[in-house]
């Protein structure tokens, strides 16, 4: 296996190192210019930045840039749209950029010597700039690799003007400054990259499915490379270090052989010139990447510890997270940090992935119907079903929204459309005082009144209120006229409200619903819409429903 020094992940994203450069001085009694110069240091400096939480999905993208707040999403939208031309072309490489939230903000601070020295509320408020443009510049090297130009420092410049005697500044302009690491030529080593990885994604491109294609991708990669052990003694500054730790040394069989940061590089630019989701996570000392397949879940791929022989090895190709290799999980041996502080380990910046290994079933996996319900939830089959059977729909997005509450408006459209009833011809007419004639659910009440299959509370429908689970067992027993004969087994029955009681145990006995692993029923917690789609997929179990062509899902209540 094949592991590196942690001066391998050099470059690999930016943190804070401030550098105070005097450009010019200004008379104080009148408005005062002054500049700072912000340079970026890499990782293992071990400066953490300030990133809003993320818990990643397995329906992710994957893209940092969905970790930002506003602001530091500008920046680095500033930074992404910057062309090379520009780069180029400019004054010392030192391109000026207008981002909303930085140029214009107004700073307390005062002039010395010609460089800007915040003060009171400023020195916080001067902070956190530069803290969000120093995540933006991160997040962008980690989503796009393939820009060559950001592998070197980039610094950022303020210029600022306003009055000592007040002591408010307001920043005027702002720049990047590129480095270029690989002496100007940056453009022409990523246009060769870039047509490089064009051709290996079209010749995989012609592989049946998306399996196929990932590892004829992942097969081209390790057979044209070979770890680079000579560029960890090499000069941080050195062509043969920078490329090393590029996309451009993990994509030809040339003298600029990669290390873990190349392979894994190379790999995204490619399986994205393929639409394929990819991106790079990263340890302590180490970087591979996450991977989403065609069934809608993300893996784990390590080309660099594959990489044994001229073909490599495929035992880290498409793991799980709990998957074992050479006698530990793979989250074990590939300890996942934050990629905005190497210093703590965690997960919740990357993709969830899938805990067993990729199954290949010799072609691609149908599409999902909704993209936050992959086949690993508890209830895919469920709520496939029930979307199938045309009780339950996505929102305008596509999405189903599994995990949140359904209301008691929402639940009764369900009930209605369940029992095939028109709703559409009460439409306007009035039902209880909190449900306006003009509300898409006018109605959805009015027959949930007249039918007796929803009394509201107090003389109230509350449509908006989410229904809990003792709530819709009492409306699911009236509207499908379903008995108990006998109440009592759940450990929490004393919780059961007594005019719920007989309708919890009737929708227990018909198989509706079942209590948690831990025997309680939690009749008060409110109902999901992935668990209320477990419900009405048992209803058509019961009553012997399926799809057209399809079998019944056997009974399993919630």
């Amino acid at each position: 296996m094949k592991q590196k020094k942690s001066r391998a992940l050099a470059m690999l994203l930016s943190v804070l190192l401030l550098l105070c450069q005097p450009v010019w001085a200004a008379a104080a009694e009148g408005p005062v210019t002054a500049t700072d110069v912000v340079e970026a240091a890499d990782i293992c400096e071990h400066v953490p930045l300030d990133v809003q939480s993320y818990e990643g999905t397995a329906n992710g993208i994957g893209s940092l840039y969905n970790t930002l707040s506003t602001r530091q999403k500008a920046a680095y939208n500033a930074l992404k749209n910057i062309p090379w031309s520009t780069i180029s072309s400019s004054r010392n490489h030192q391109v000026r950029v207008n981002v909303s939230g930085i140029t214009g903000a107004a700073i307390s601070g005062m002039s010395s010597g010609g460089s800007f020295v915040p003060t009171g509320s400023g020195v916080q408020a001067y902070k956190d700039i530069q803290n969000d443009v120093n995540a933006a510049i991160g997040a962008l090297r980690y989503d796009r690799p393939d820009l060559l130009w950001l592998d070197g420092v980039v610094s950022h410049l303020y210029s600022f003007r306003g009055y000592n005697s007040t002591g408010r500044y307001t920043i005027t302009d702002f720049y990047f400054i590129f480095s270029m690491s690989y002496g100007g030529q940056e453009n022409i080593y990523r246009e060769r990259m870039m047509a490089e990885a064009r051709s290996i994604a079209s010749t995989a491109s012609r592989e049946k499915d998306v399996y196929s294609k990932v590892k004829k991708v992942h097969d081209i990669l390790a057979e044209r490379s070979s770890y680079n052990y000579a560029s960890l003694n090499a000069p941080t500054d050195s062509i043969m270090f920078r490329m090393a730790h590029s996309a451009y040394g993990g994509m030809f069989k040339d003298q600029y052989d990669p290390v873990c940061e190349g392979y894994a590089k190379a790999f995204k630019v490619v399986l994205n010139q393929m639409d394929i989701s990819c991106v790079l996570a990263v340890s302590r000392e180490h970087m591979w990447n996450n991977v989403k397949m065609d069934d809608g879940l993300w893996y784990n791929v390590d080309l660099t510890w594959n990489d044994s022989g001229d073909r490599g090895g495929h035992d880290y190709f498409l793991v799980g997270s709990g998957t074992v290799v050479g006698g530990s999980a793979f989250s074990s041996s590939h300890r996942e940090v934050d990629p905005f502080n190497i210093d703590r380990v965690s997960g919740s910046r990357y993709p969830k992935k899938n805990t067993a290994a990729y199954k290949y079933i010799g072609e691609d996996y149908p599409p999902l119907t909704y993209p936050d319900v992959p086949r690993t939830d508890y209830a895919y089959e469920h709520i496939e079903k029930v979307s199938k059977l045309g009780y339950f729909h996505g929102d305008t997005s596509g999405n189903f929204n599994p995990g949140k509450k359904i209301t008691r408006a929402e639940f009764a459209s369900v009930v209605a459309s369940v029992l095939g009833a028109d709703t559409k011809q009460y439409e306007g007419m009035y039902s209880f005082p909190d449900v306006g004639t003009g509300r898409w659910y006018s109605g959805v009440a009015y027959w949930a009144k007249e039918s007796g299959t929803m009394v509201g509370t107090g003389g109230k429908f509350r449509p908006n209120d989410p229904i809990s689970r003792q709530e819709m067992c009492a409306v699911l027993s009236r509207a499908l006229g379903l008995q108990s004969g006998s109440f009592g087994g759940f450990l929490d029955d004393g919780d059961i409200a007594d005019w719920a009681r007989a309708g919890v145990y009737a929708c227990r006995d018909a198989g509706l619903v079942k209590g948690a692993a831990n025997g309680k029923f939690n009749p008060r917690n409110n109902t999901v819409r992935r668990d209320a789609a477990i419900v009405f997929a048992n209803y058509a179990a019961m009553k012997g429903i399926a799809p057209k062509g399809e079998q019944t899902v056997p009974s399993g209540g919630q």
